[in-house]
């Protein structure tokens, strides 16, 4: 039986804090006046912490991948079988 290889964290990409989620969203100010959407118009608030996810309902806080596979890591106490399981998704 060949072994699952789970890709490495990425450490550019959010997820949620819980279950590991892509689905997450940051709040943002888009001009209501401009036809078609410019990046530079779209003002990002500085540390607003308005963040939604339509994941879970643990959702608190966005994480790396990276960071979160170690919080993954560490609350199953580096057992190979139970992190598996969370990576492939039986928090969701």
């Amino acid at each position: 039986m060949s072994e699952k290889k789970v890709r490495e964290p990425d450490p550019d990409i959010w997820v949620c804090q819980w279950c590991g989620s892509d689905d997450i969203y940051e709040a943002a100010f888009v001009p209501m006046n401009d036809v078609k959407l410019n990046w530079e118009n779209v003002q990002w608030p500085k540390n607003s912490g308005d963040y939604i996810s339509d994941c879970c309902n643990d959702f608190e806080h966005p994480v790396t991948e990276f960071e979160w596979h170690e919080i993954v890591f560490e609350e199953c106490n580096g057992n190979k079988h139970e992190i598996e399981k969370v990576i492939e998704g039986s928090r969701m």
